[in-house]
């Protein structure tokens, strides 16, 4: 799911903050991408691939909240 996460928003550099200058799939973008990434907590990384990837909700791990 990190993975899928950091491909997606280097696809979408523009949707991270401070992304709005880089381009899409360069390694500023893969470098913003994998640093945003890390600096997210467990449920709202969840939360972004529930949103952003339709990461299906039963793939939760227990314990994370499914109402998003």
């Amino acid at each position: 799911m990190l993975r899928a996460l950091v491909e997606y928003y280097s696809d979408q550099p523009d949707l991270m903050p401070d992304g709005r200058e880089i381009q899409a799939q360069s390694d500023a973008a893969i470098r913003a991408a994998v640093t945003y990434v890390a600096g997210m907590t467990d449920r709202y990384a969840f939360d972004m691939a529930l949103r952003h990837l339709d990461w299906p909700p039963e793939r939760l791990p227990r314990g994370i909240d499914r109402d998003t």
